[in-house]
């Protein structure tokens, strides 16, 4: 049987949960690099593959909402101090 290895770093780790950290994830991933692999041998990811994408896009919207929501409340903090 073939062995993965996606071994963690010390960058990784101090990173990895930071907002900057896990937006890069949204970009490359090491789950969604082993799940690419594994399907590449065969194996069955479809379900994995979903789960992960659908993860990934509730990050990259909960991102946006949070920018558009500091946005508004500058827009409302600057029209109430005029």
């Amino acid at each position: 049987m073939k062995k993965y290895s996606y071994p963690t770093s010390r960058m990784l780790e101090k990173n990895v949960n930071t907002r900057e950290g896990i937006a890069g994830l949204a970009k490359a991933s090491l789950l969604e690099r082993l799940l690419k692999e594994l399907d590449a041998d065969g194996s069955e990811i479809g379900g994995a593959m979903l789960e992960l994408n659908a993860l990934v896009n509730y990050v990259t919207q909960n991102e946006k909402m949070k920018e558009e929501i500091k946005t508004h409340s500058k827009f409302i903090t600057h029209q109430l101090e005029q």
